[in-house]
């Protein structure tokens, strides 16, 4: 019974390193530090799709993508932070969101105070 359990010891580390491999991420970082073990994750930008455990960015476009991207690091995105990142003019800036309202943003608020974030999506980080 016994051996059973220590055969598995060491198996959690594949596991952890083969989950951070297929979800996109770079490999944890495992330290030993004074007695104690530290693991290391690197953040991802890329949010995974709850439904298909793949990132959303799959099937995206360049400036969608760069969205996506965005919403990585801040909690929301406004149709001026989009003109402004792109370099757009309102049209085309509305035209982006309401392809990813579509697909993976949702929208808070209303008028010039509408801000998009990303919706049903769990953080691969």
């Amino acid at each position: 019974m016994i051996i059973g359990y220590i055969e598995q010891w060491g198996t959690g580390f594949e596991k952890i390193i083969a989950l951070c491999e297929r979800s996109g991420n770079e490999k944890p970082i495992f330290l030993e530090k004074g007695g104690f073990f530290q693991t290391v994750f690197k953040k991802s930008g890329s949010p995974l799709d709850p439904a298909q455990n793949r990132p959303i960015t799959d099937g995206l476009g360049e400036q969608e993508k760069k969205v996506v991207e965005y919403l990585s690091k801040n909690s929301y995105i406004t149709i001026q932070e989009i003109i402004k990142l792109f370099n757009v003019k309102r049209s085309r800036a509305k035209d982006i969101l309401v392809q990813l309202v579509k697909s993976i943003l949702a929208p808070e608020g209303k008028g010039r105070a509408r801000k998009y974030r990303l919706k049903n999506v769990k953080r691969s980080n």
